[in-house]
């Protein structure tokens, strides 16, 4: 039983509800509300960001839904897994910022996941601190940063980074770091390579 006369709850750090519990004669506007299951969720080539990212069949189409679903949700703390199919092509930059995402998150391509950047944004940002990162089975290509540093990725904070299996190529920043530019934290390549990767300043 709720009493007063407005309840606010934010949910999942996506969507705000305003009800006036003491006029139930209100037509309230109907709010859809974008979850992920609890552990682990699915991006496509043949996704829809409609869909719930249960599984291959109701994949997302992208790492940036997902990525947003995640951001301030409460989920268990331990690793949440990506797992991407296919070449997911995008015009804005995967950001994973651990001041918002809820744990420690793995992006698994599987061998045949592909993040194609279009050469119009870089490919991914990972900023913040305190958080462990693994990028693995993945390709980064197309990467395009005409504003500064990291065509493939950019790195900055404490965060600790791995990239296991993964190949970075044909990417380009107009200042430092065409492949990965590194400003702070752990970083460590595991069998992965960069590949005809450049910057103009270095």
């Amino acid at each position: 039983i709720i009493s007063g006369t407005t309840y606010v709850p934010q949910i999942a750090g996506t969507s705000y509800i305003t009800t006036d519990f003491n006029n139930f004669d209100v037509d309230l506007p109907l709010y859809t509300l974008k979850m992920l299951p609890a552990d682990k969720c699915y991006v496509s080539s043949s996704g829809n960001d409609d869909n719930s990212g249960a599984d291959d069949l109701s994949a997302l189409a992208t790492v940036n839904e997902a990525v947003t679903r995640l951001n301030n949700a409460h989920v268990a703390e331990k690793p949440y897994i990506i797992n991407v199919t296919g070449e997911i092509s995008f015009s804005k930059i995967i950001e994973l910022n651990s001041a918002l995402l809820p744990c420690n998150i793995t992006i698994d391509g599987g061998g045949s996941g592909i993040l194609n950047g279009s050469e119009t944004s870089g490919v991914m940002s990972i900023i913040g601190d305190s958080k462990t990162f693994i990028l693995q089975n993945l390709l980064l290509q197309n990467g395009k940063n005409s504003d500064g540093d990291g065509g493939g990725l950019f790195i900055s904070g404490t965060n600790t980074i791995k990239l296991n299996n993964c190949t970075i190529k044909n990417c380009t920043a107009s200042a430092n770091g065409g492949g990965i530019y590194i400003a702070d934290g752990s970083v460590t390549l595991t069998g992965s390579t960069i590949q005809n990767c450049t910057a103009e300043s270095n």
